[in-house]
């Protein structure tokens, strides 16, 4: 084999390992780039479901808060007194002692 030979060779070697390392980095780039992206979409998708959870819950909210109001519009003081409700004679406190649960050294 002569010299110049050799070096084509060597050369188509070279080419040859620089072709399946790009390949295989642009292959690996691709499938990286789809995962993200399908990745984002999926997340897309939850969020969105949370979303339509969190209107829901607020919707019911919304609905309970209306509801109080209109029957806290209906208690007056003697429908509280004809239920049974009577007014505090005196007041009693209940005496505690506290106790220092954290101290500093």
């Amino acid at each position: 084999m002569s010299l110049e030979t050799q070096q084509q060779m060597r050369n188509d070697s070279r080419r040859k390992k620089l072709f399946a390392v790009l390949s295989f980095s642009l292959v690996s780039l691709v499938g990286g780039y789809i995962s993200l992206v399908n990745m984002t979409a999926w997340n897309g998708a939850f969020w969105q479901r949370e979303e339509q959870k969190v209107l829901a819950a607020s919707n019911a909210l919304a609905q309970l808060e209306s509801e109080y109001l209109v029957r806290k519009q209906r208690i007056t003081l003697a429908l509280a007194y004809q239920s049974g409700f009577q007014d505090a004679r005196f007041v009693v406190f209940v005496p505690g002692e506290t106790k220092d649960l954290v101290t500093m050294r």
